[in-house]
């Protein structure tokens, strides 16, 4: 795959020259620019089988940069977040970073996440905010604790206020964030500033490695003791040049200060990439003038959808190991935790 830079105004990962301005306007122009490409986001209509089905997974195209978000009213967000969700995240084929942040703050636990990699068609990144209560201990998120909440201490996560199940939070408590993605300084694409639980960005039918990618990343406080308390966190966790101006606070996630779950999975990391590669390449093969889903129609789009089903359900990870077979181990070992949890309540 082409991957030369657009520092000389050359091609950058096998995209035109005057595509790739187009993206760098999109985060250095003014804010009238800014608001001018929402406003086409917004009358992005899915029309295709295949833009259904990306509109039903809780995502939007956004015409402007040529990537795939998340809506603010995906399913997603009926399922929180937890420890498991990062370490089976290979399983899926999906190789990223994963950064999760804790801090306290107002009688919670919060959670701030980033992550970045590669997500089988696509690169891309996002940032995830969640907490949980204090007092929000009842018997069903005991369950998810003691499950799929729960880190491996051999690994480096001690706190047990860590190994707990998630909330996304709710619309009171969204966070106005932003983010820049560059893979090897070479600009990708940028959101935000929004308010937002979970804003995310993903371009189909490119292939990163997560320690290519480099996140900008800037969020915004209600107040100065919530701020200082994400500061003292990343501060803690080894972040270098972190950057306060009011209430905002500004980083570069490039390299994780915590352990990576995918670490864990030794050589499967190589075939899901590899497997990624493939996808990538023989999504490309198809022509597509942009990666707007309403353009995958009849034929096309029957063969995007063959391609997303091969690499799900025929890839094959490692030996003799299938996609449904360690998802099947998956499921067997958290239910060995289930009947471990209630042997002991």
């Amino acid at each position: 795959m082409t991957t030369l830079s657009l520092k000389n105004g050359s091609i950058c990962h096998g995209l035109a020259a005057n595509h790739g301005v187009r993206r760098i306007m999109a985060w250095s122009a003014a804010g009238s620019l800014r608001r001018w490409l929402a406003g086409l986001e917004a009358n992005w209509i899915p029309a295709s089988d295949l833009a259904r089905l990306v509109n039903a997974a809780g995502f939007l195209y956004d015409p402007g940069q040529d990537i795939i978000y998340s809506s603010k009213d995906a399913w997603q967000k009926e399922l929180g977040y937890c420890y498991a969700y990062d370490k089976y995240a290979l399983a899926t084929g999906f190789v990223i970073d994963c950064e999760p942040i804790f801090f306290r703050h107002g009688a919670k636990e919060w959670m701030i996440e980033l992550w970045k990699g590669q997500y089988g068609l696509e690169t891309g990144c996002e940032v995830g905010i969640y907490n949980r209560r204090d007092d929000d201990d009842s018997l069903d998120m005991q369950a998810l604790d003691a499950t799929i909440g729960r880190r491996e201490d051999a690994r480096g996560n001690r706190d047990p206020l860590h190994s707990r199940f998630y909330k996304c939070v709710g619309e009171a408590e969204y966070l106005p964030v932003a983010f820049k993605l560059t893979r090897d300084g070479c600009a990708l694409f940028a959101r935000g500033p929004e308010r937002h639980w979970w804003l995310t960005g993903f371009r189909w039918g490119l292939l990163s490695r997560p320690e290519e990618l480099r996140m900008d990343v800037s969020i915004t406080f209600p107040d100065a003791g919530m701020r200082d308390a994400f500061v003292a966190s990343l501060r803690a966790m080894g972040y270098p040049g972190v950057r306060v101006a009011d209430l905002a606070v500004s980083f570069v996630f490039d390299t994780p200060r915590t352990y990576q779950p995918r670490f864990g999975w030794g050589p499967m990391q190589e075939a899901a990439i590899a497997a990624s590669r493939g996808l990538v390449d023989a999504y490309r093969a198809l022509g597509l003038p942009s990666n707007d889903p309403n353009l995958a129609v009849g034929v096309v789009g029957q063969r995007v959808g063959e391609l997303a089903a091969s690499f799900l359900a025929a890839q094959h990870w490692s030996a003799g190991s299938s996609l449904a077979e360690i998802l099947e181990d998956v499921a067997d070992e958290i239910a060995d935790r289930v009947r471990d949890f209630f042997a002991n309540v």
